[in-house]
């Protein structure tokens, strides 16, 4: 092949790339979601709503997704009953998985706690110089701490 023909080819292969290329679509060309309350809330004060939802497109619910109450959640007096009465773990074993996770995330309460108290020294930040707000929460986070902890000596009998 020639040199003019090889160099006509390779105009109209470049051409054709930039044709694709300018062609081509990203998700940020999508817009938005068509599911407006799809990253609402958390399923268990939504429930009703979720279902509904499904129903309206088309789908159902899986079992066993309605009712899955874990000890970290919101309990009030209805979660609680729900969480007591659930037949798929015995007492001794939801007591168990709650105080695990407890620990887990005390673990990353200790961590963020340990950061930034180092944080706090390494860049020489002193107490007032901290917001009057973080000041109150510190002091509300150790009154809750210190609650804990005589609520868990009572567990612990």
């Amino acid at each position: 092949m020639d040199e003019k023909k090889r160099a006509k080819l390779r105009e109209a292969i470049r051409k054709r790339i930039q044709k694709e290329l300018d062609e081509m679509s990203t998700t940020a060309g999508a817009g938005p979601y068509l599911t407006p309350n799809a990253f609402v809330g958390d399923k268990h004060s939504n429930a009703g709503h979720i279902k509904k939802v499904a129903a309206l497109t088309g789908y159902s619910v899986a079992p066993g997704t309605e009712k899955t109450i874990k000890p970290g959640d919101r309990l009030n007096e209805d979660h609680y009953y729900e969480y007591r009465n659930d037949p798929t773990k015995k007492p001794h074993q939801k007591i168990g998985t709650a105080i695990a996770e407890v620990n887990r995330q005390f673990k990353l309460i200790e961590r963020a706690i340990r950061m930034n108290r180092r944080l706090q020294k390494e860049c020489g930040v002193s107490n007032n110089q901290l917001w009057k707000r973080t000041t109150n929460q510190m002091l509300k986070l150790e009154g809750k701490l210190i609650e804990l902890a005589a609520r868990l000596r009572d567990m612990r009998g």
